[in-house]
């Protein structure tokens, strides 16, 4: 169980590894984000867009 649970969590980080690299250049820059950012990082990553999902853009 524990295995697959190793598993699991390696493949989230693989497949969005482009969004947690976006994260870390975000948080060197500002020190801090909020949800509403790390949300919309994630759906540019999947091909959403932020309006599209009903959220707002934040600004940078």
């Amino acid at each position: 169980m524990v295995r697959q649970a190793e598993k699991r969590a390696v493949d989230l980080l693989r497949d969005h590894r482009a969004a947690l690299d976006t994260l870390a250049e975000l948080l060197t820059a500002r020190e801090t984000i909020d949800g509403s950012v790390v949300l919309d990082v994630l759906q540019r990553q999947d091909g959403q867009h932020p309006a599209a999902a009903g959220k707002p853009t934040p600004s940078p």
